[in-house]
């Protein structure tokens, strides 16, 4: 299993020397450094050229393209440098796909429930916390389950 997070990690930082180090299970961030995560905006796509972004997304685009299924937590399908190789596998060659979020993006409405995916299974929260929206390819019609599945721990409870 290869788990991907190619716009930063929350223990990512930016030393006094520019660099950006990852200090794992710390309790505060240490004097002069910065955390280091890629947000949403206008220097998104810049940011992710550099390193150690650049390494990581090449390594993630090995890790998908050797894939035999997929399993997106609150990915919402709107970065358009990441999922044109999931979506490749999943539409030429039935790759499985398992999405588990909050609530689907309309990006990843348009690319799974809408797309040719042929594979699929999408769990959004429903009305409340305890409640789960099901969208499968083996039927068109949405199930909603009272039970908490879309989130991870909830996701986790049907297996462990």
């Amino acid at each position: 299993m290869n788990i991907w997070k190619v716009h930063g990690s929350l223990d990512w930082f930016k030393s006094p020397l520019e660099d950006i180090v990852a200090l794992s299970n710390i309790q505060e961030i240490p004097t002069n450094y910065k955390p280091e995560i890629v947000t949403p905006g206008t220097q998104k796509y810049q940011t992710t050229h550099l390193e150690p972004y650049r390494s990581t997304i090449h390594n993630a685009d090995l890790a998908i393209n050797a894939a035999n299924s997929y399993l997106c937590i609150g990915y919402g399908f709107n970065d358009e440098h990441i999922q044109p190789n999931i979506m490749a596998k999943c539409i030429r060659q039935n790759t499985p796909i398992s999405i588990i979020t909050y609530a689907l993006s309309k990006a990843a409405r348009k690319l799974i429930l809408d797309g040719k995916a042929q594979n699929y299974l999408a769990i959004e929260r429903g009305a409340t916390d305890e409640q789960s929206i099901v969208y499968s390819s083996l039927d068109k019609t949405p199930l909603t389950v009272e039970k908490d599945i879309w989130s991870l721990e909830g996701y986790l409870s049907l297996i462990m």
